[in-house]
């Protein structure tokens, strides 16, 4: 089995209860309000910086190097711009012991990419609408499949005694992301 669909296996529940947590398919919703987006993108904000700045403990760690990453929280921080909001909260550094480990946490954030492209096509006008511009991260760019399929490629070149780490990564990230949304904005 390769990593991938390791990670997709093993991380399954812990996936699908990070949507529930979001509650993702609220989004869709005709009655979401301005309020509630602007909640979940402080959530995915916290979610996000944190995963992101964990991975910045393991510079020189030479497979972490090799995957080009999406500064996700910048963007986020650049939507709640646009939607006037300035106060994100503070976040938690994800507790990570390895740069493989930071990989799985990646796997996490990176394959977030899917699902936001689905809810952008969905809720596109009244996103722009709330936005006064098409928001960064609800985009309906096609940019974030091409960064993931360059990411999992790329797992294919990690060692196979180093996959257990990069499970426990993910798990670890996907642990964080849950909790961040119980914890609320």
């Amino acid at each position: 089995m390769s990593l991938k669909e390791r990670l997709k296996s093993e991380t399954k529940p812990l996936h699908d209860a990070t949507e529930q947590a979001m509650e993702s398919r609220r989004i869709l919703a005709d009655d979401y309000s301005l309020d509630e987006y602007q909640s979940h993108l402080k959530i995915l904000w916290k979610a996000h910086r944190s995963v992101e700045d964990a991975r910045l403990r393991f510079p020189n760690h030479t497979e972490l190097a090799t995957f080009e990453i999406a500064q996700v929280a910048e963007v986020l921080r650049s939507d709640l711009s646009t939607l006037n909001v300035d106060e994100t909260g503070s976040f938690d550094q994800l507790d990570l012991s390895n740069g493989f480990q930071a990989i799985g946490a990646l796997y996490v954030a990176q394959g977030s990419q899917l699902g936001r492209m689905y809810i952008a096509n969905s809720k596109q006008a009244q996103f722009e609408k709330w936005h006064g511009v098409e928001p960064g991260y609800y985009s309906r760019s096609t940019e974030g499949k091409v960064n993931w399929k360059k990411f999992t490629e790329g797992l294919n070149h990690i060692p196979a005694e180093y996959h257990d780490d990069v499970v426990e990564g993910a798990v670890k990230a996907f642990e964080e992301f849950i909790r961040i949304a119980k914890a609320g904005a």
